[in-house]
């Protein structure tokens, strides 16, 4: 009797999950928390997008984006007015007054009319993306109540930018993509060994010849202002930085071990003696740097700005070169590695003059082995944020009391995307590969009070003539897993459940 009891039980939620009685919505990420109520609400024709008069003015863009996203989704153009909802209306306040759902949270609760209540625009800006992604698959919405908000306070994706120019209105689409997914900024890695994607009016000529003027850079931010993306632009230096010494190759070292990078520059560049490092021993050089980073960090709004400071040569170059050796002496030094420590604690000086916040990669504190040393007897500033791609040195990072953005390259916890195009040294799946089901089904995000938050970089390595389409059979997936771990949790028992969900919802307003 016992197992025919429970049998019955078992099939009876089952039935009652199936009829949508108990299923949280079908969003992707998850919202945090759902209660079902009785019945159902259903989008009209007649139904309208009202807010109140006091959050009209800092809403209306907001609303008036909606409005035009909505009609696309469910073939419904609804006005937007302000005033008291009624019946079947979608209502949107900032009065949550609700501390555990922060600045991007919301409350949603569905009944005869549709609130939206936040305590910033950026979460009344998330709770309209899950609304759009509901009506893109039913004018029908079971009642409810949902409380949202996300676990990992910052979540961003990195495209290379450097190596590979990617178009205005890819970017544009890829940041509309990480709005629908609530991934909130977006990491422009504008420079590399082969290419300046910055069209400076201070160094005519440093520029590639596919390159982003000032105005694409207005145009990039306002577009993701738009959608509450954060750009995080980043200019590398003082290594990967080839391109600049092919435009002025006095910024280089002299010596040919500071000159030659085996693993990062083409063979091409290092038979060629083209400088993979400068020469930021020199203060003429750093001066120059200055007035670079002078010309670019006003440009941007966002509160930080990326200098690099990834993949220098290892110290037994550093020691075969006599004026590094010989800088690093009249300075005391132990290492002629602190030099570079010493210069990045000047470039967030300069970067903390303008009101941001700088970020490195985390490569001052990488050796690889005992032969491959990296050695500083300084460290950087404490007020920097460190981008961590090795694993191995996250717990000491965090511990050391830096903030940091985690972003392993290989092992368990890969965010990294490399998908070479097979024509080179390496082919897809050699180096920096998201497992998309170890990520979703095992992974939990570190969430110390030191990490800031995570992201997934896209590197464009040896697949640098590639279409920029091409990319996105390699990164769409891990985007969309990325989203669901760093905002909430897993809903799906598996992968394969995960990505039926993803294809229904789909990358953005279309699919």
């Amino acid at each position: 009797m016992k197992k025919i009891t429970t049998h019955f039980f078992v099939v009876l939620l089952m039935f009652i999950s199936s009829a949508g009685l108990l299923a949280q919505p079908n969003v992707l990420p998850n919202v945090q928390s759902w209660n079902n109520g009785k019945g159902y609400f259903k989008l009209a024709n007649s139904s309208r997008i009202v807010c109140s008069e006091d959050d009209y003015t800092t809403l209306k863009k907001d609303l008036e984006q909606f409005s035009a996203d909505l009609a696309e989704v469910s073939g419904k153009n609804l006005t937007v007015v302000k005033g008291t909802a009624r019946k079947g209306d979608l209502l949107f306040t900032l009065n949550a007054n609700n501390k555990e759902i922060g600045n991007e949270g919301y409350i949603m609760q569905v009944n005869s009319k549709i609130t939206v209540s936040a305590n910033k625009a950026h979460g009344a800006f998330y709770g309209m993306q899950t609304l759009l992604q509901l009506f893109k698959q039913s004018a029908k919405l079971k009642k409810g109540k949902a409380v949202d908000y996300p676990k990992v306070a910052e979540r961003g994706f990195m495209i290379d930018c450097g190596r590979k120019y990617f178009e205005i209105e890819y970017i544009e689409n890829l940041i509309r993509r990480l709005a629908w997914m609530k991934v909130n900024f977006i990491h422009l890695h504008f420079t590399e060994w082969n290419g300046f994607r910055l069209k400076s009016e201070l160094f005519p000529g440093l520029a590639s010849d596919q390159a982003y003027s000032k105005e694409d850079i207005r145009r990039i931010q306002d577009f993701a202002a738009k959608y509450y993306v954060m750009v995080v632009p980043e200019i590398d230096v003082p290594a990967h930085s080839t391109a600049i010494t092919d435009y002025n190759p006095y910024l280089g070292f002299k010596c040919k071990s500071m000159r030659y990078a085996k693993k990062w520059q083409g063979d091409e560049a290092n038979e060629q003696d083209k400088a993979w490092a400068l020469d930021a021993t020199r203060p003429e050089v750093r001066s120059w740097l200055r007035a670079l980073l002078d010309e670019w960090i006003p440009l941007f709004d966002g509160p930080y700005f990326h200098i690099g400071g990834d993949e220098w040569q290892y110290d037994r170059e550093k020691l075969q070169c006599p004026e590094f050796v010989k800088a690093a002496a009249e300075k005391g030094y132990e290492y002629p590695g602190d030099l570079y420590v010493e210069w990045i604690n000047e470039m967030n000086d300069q970067v903390k003059s303008y009101g941001k916040t700088t970020q490195i990669w985390n490569w001052w504190n990488f050796s690889p082995s005992e032969e491959q040393q990296n050695k500083t007897s300084i460290h950087p500033d404490k007020d920097i944020v460190i981008n961590v791609w090795n694993h191995p040195r996250q717990k000491e990072i965090i511990n050391a009391g830096y903030k940091t953005i985690l972003t392993s390259e290989e092992g368990e916890e890969a965010l990294y995307v490399t998908p070479f195009d097979g024509t080179g040294d390496k082919k897809p799946g050699d180096y920096g590969v998201f497992h998309s089901q170890r990520i979703y089904e095992e992974w939990e995000p570190n969430t110390h009070k030191n990490v800031n938050g995570f992201k997934v970089c896209l590197w464009a390595n040896e697949a640098e003539d590639k279409a920029d389409e091409w990319f996105n059979q390699y990164y769409d997936l891990p985007l969309a897993v990325f989203a669901e771990k760093t905002w909430g949790s897993k809903e799906e028992a598996s992968i394969e459940a995960f990505e039926e969900k993803f294809e229904t919802i789909g990358k953005s307003l279309k699919k």
